[in-house]
């Protein structure tokens, strides 16, 4: 015979009532009370009925995820840790991708089959975002600063992400340093190259126009061909901050089949931290964004806004970068 929500709260020495607050994650309840309810749940593996539990709480469990693209690792890792979090509170995510049409948006955020929404990088649906405050969905944005906008957001500094990959190189003692952008027309890249400049300012180094090449794939460039290009022009810079870990290692590819060494002609610098940049050879010097973290944060900070009436008070948390030292640079 099946357990039920009495035989839980009778082991747990509560109400049923507390039974219920616990699974549907409720405020105020002692964390020794919590712990008590959790080990009857998994003792007498106690499974509520979804339909009562939703009809009871005025919940679906379910949270909409919305994002580029889902190939990219910075989109998968991020992913992956918002799935991880999402799952322990019992809560299942609704996903879809913004890539090529988005004509299915509308009804999406209309649909009424969440509880709250996780949108990474939303520059690219500024309209869309009218639908989700009007529709007063608790929302919060990843990796985006929603300044002047009615959304909580976590994103990672990406002003200090560029100064700090470029103050690194120059504390190695570069002059010569390259930049590979990736789309600047997007917020977080453009702040990132912003922040890149004023560290070559500051230390009143010369910024050649030659050294920064953009290597967007978002906007159909290649960044093998682009290397290859660099390469056969010459005047290579003597240290390049690669924007992405992901084109970071086309780089490091073909400088090698070039004949060049990382870092003893030139030092790469990637961004991002992801399992690749562990990989690569030599294993890549690389900006930790701290991308897991944003994931598990941004469900934290959602589930706040779904159980309690925070969604009043909109709220930025900001992440500061640093610098994970591995072998593809080299002081000078």
């Amino acid at each position: 015979m099946k357990s039920t929500i009495h035989d839980v709260a009778r082991l747990a020495g509560v109400s049923p009532g507390t039974v219920s607050r616990v699974i549907h994650n409720r405020p105020y309840i002692k964390q020794e009370t919590k712990q008590r309810v959790l080990e009857a749940i998994e003792k007498l593996d106690y499974r509520p009925h979804a339909v009562a539990s939703r009809l009871g709480s005025g919940k679906t469990h379910v949270i909409g995820l919305l994002a580029p693209d889902f190939q990219e690792p910075y989109y998968v890792e991020i992913s992956d840790a918002i799935i991880e979090t999402a799952k322990k509170p019992g809560y299942s995510l609704l996903v879809t991708t913004t890539q090529g049409d988005k004509s299915h948006l509308p009804d999406f955020l209309r649909s009424g089959n969440m509880d709250g929404l996780l949108v990474i990088t939303p520059y690219y649906i500024e309209e869309e975002l009218s639908i989700i405050s009007k529709q007063k969905i608790p929302c919060v944005l990843i990796n985006y600063s929603a300044e002047g906008q009615n959304f909580s957001s976590i994103y990672c500094d990406q002003f200090k992400v560029g100064y700090l990959a470029t103050q690194y190189l120059i504390d190695l003692g570069y002059t010569r340093i390259g930049v590979c952008t990736s789309d600047t027309k997007s917020p977080s890249p453009m702040k990132r190259f912003q922040g890149c400049l004023q560290a070559l300012t500051d230390a009143k180094l010369d910024v050649k126009g030659n050294h920064i090449r953009d290597m967007s794939q978002k906007l159909r460039k290649n960044p093998i061909k682009e290397m290859r290009d660099w390469i056969r022009e010459g005047d290579l810079p003597e240290a390049i901050f690669v924007f992405s870990d992901d084109i970071a290692l086309y780089v490091m590819e073909v400088l090698k089949d070039a004949n060049y060494k990382v870092p003893e002609d030139i030092s790469i610098i990637g961004c991002g931290n992801m399992r690749v940049a562990e990989q690569t050879v030599p294993p890549l010097t690389t900006i930790d964004q701290h991308t897991y973290q944003m994931g598990t944060q941004s469900v934290e900070m959602l589930l706040r806004l779904i159980n309690t009436d925070e969604q009043s008070e909109y709220k930025a948390q900001v992440i500061e970068p640093r610098v994970v030292v591995r072998e593809s640079c080299r002081k000078i």
